[in-house]
Order: C-alpha cells, then sequence, then structure tokens
C-alpha cells in the first residue's frame, strides 16, 4: 500500500512540475519553429501559452503589426483569440499536428491610400476560413468597398484557391463591377469603369482601374 501511495505521489508530483514548467516557460521557445514553418517571424514576444503578445509580426517578410492573443486547450486543439487593437480581431482553432487551421469570427476594417486614388475603406467578416497545410481549402464570408470614387458601396464575395484569394465586387443589384485578387505579394485590382463615379473626372480614369500594387506597400 505504501508503495503504491508512493508511486501516485511520484506521478502528481511529476504531473505539477510538467505544468508548471509550462506554464512559466516563455512563449518564444515554444512558438518560434512552429510559426517559422509557416513563413511567420516576429521581433520579440511575451507571455506563455495562455496569453501575452507579438511583436512586428511578419508573414512572408511582409510586416502585418502587433498581435496580442489568449488561448485555450480542448481535444480537438488550440483555439485563440488574436486582435491588434487597431484593425482585425479573430478566432483561431489549430490541430495539433498544426496541419489543419480554421479561421472564424473574423472582422477586419482598414482604409488604404493607393497612388493617385482617393481612399479607399475594405471592411471584411470572415465567417470561416479553412487551411490545411497551410493551403485555402474553404472560406466564407462578405467584405465591403468604400471610397467617394465609387457610385455606391461595393459588396465583396470571398473565394479562395490554395494560395490565391479573391473579393468578387458587386453593386447593390447583384451587377459584377470587379475584382480583387492576392497572392500576398501583389493585390491586382480590377474595378470596372461603370463603377467609377462620373463626378471625380479630374482623375482621368478611363476603363475603369486596373492596378498591380505591392502588398508591402499597402502594409508599411
Amino acid at each position: 500500500m505504501k508503495l503504491l501511495l508512493k508511486i501516485l505521489f511520484s506521478i502528481f508530483a511529476l504531473l505539477v512540475i510538467f505544468l508548471v514548467v509550462i506554464f512559466f516557460t516563455p512563449i518564444n521557445l515554444i512558438a518560434k519553429a512552429p510559426l517559422q514553418s509557416y513563413g511567420i517571424s516576429y521581433e520579440n514576444a511575451k507571455g506563455n501559452i495562455f496569453s501575452g503578445d507579438f511583436r512586428n509580426v511578419k508573414l512572408a517578410n511582409l510586416l502585418i503589426s502587433n498581435i496580442n492573443y489568449r488561448n485555450s486547450y480542448s481535444h480537438v486543439g488550440l483555439k485563440t483569440n488574436i486582435t491588434d487593437g487597431f484593425y482585425f480581431t479573430s478566432t483561431i482553432l489549430t490541430s495539433f499536428d498544426l496541419r489543419k487551421i480554421t479561421v472564424s469570427n473574423s472582422k477586419y476594417s482598414r482604409d488604404f491610400k493607393l497612388s493617385l486614388i482617393p481612399v479607399i475603406n475594405i471592411e471584411t467578416e470572415l465567417e470561416e476560413l479553412i487551411l490545411k497545410d497551410f493551403k485555402c481549402m474553404g472560406i466564407n464570408g462578405d467584405a465591403y468597398i468604400k471610397s467617394r470614387i465609387f457610385k455606391e458601396r461595393l459588396i465583396g464575395e470571398l473565394s479562395c484557391t490554395d494560395d490565391s484569394y479573391k473579393i468578387i465586387l458587386f453593386d447593390r443589384k447583384y451587377n459584377q463591377l470587379g475584382l480583387i485578387t492576392t497572392d500576398f505579394n501583389y493585390i491586382y485590382l480590377n474595378i470596372k469603369d461603370s463603377a467609377l463615379n462620373e463626378n471625380l473626372s479630374i482623375l482621368n480614369i478611363n476603363g475603369g482601374i486596373n492596378l498591380k500594387i505591392p502588398v508591402k506597400d499597402l502594409l508599411e
């Protein structure tokens, strides 16, 4: 009986030590290698496996922002709530083998200034994005594009194939007026002339908008 109690006590003590070590281990020692495997890097990190923040996060050498996170765990994987405190909030569910990632309840809103074009505001409401081995397997959500250059607010439907993401643009009568695509290196902006506000003739835009914009120029 005493031997059994000693064994149980030893197992309990080891479990407590393990949990304490994990809890107090800096997130930098745990997350750096897995994130690098997905092309994500950062300048520094503070916190532990439950909460903290990453500074100067980069995806494929593109500067994203500072990100605050809060984790919880279940039998299906790691659930993470993230925000940069300004432009976006999101919930990410990652399988323990890191192969499947589900992004949900995401909201993003930001103004972008393009050369010779008035500010464009882009809002996205992402219901679900499913990634497998970091390839897009499915996406469901909407986008809204506003600018004084447009006759009205454009409505966008999100779609994806592997590494390419698209926003198909419509007016309120569901006439297709444009397309935004990105491979995270460039954004391709194509807007039909019929979507443009005629009162802005000073811009001298004929035939619509067709731009290829380096992503890094928008995020700087």
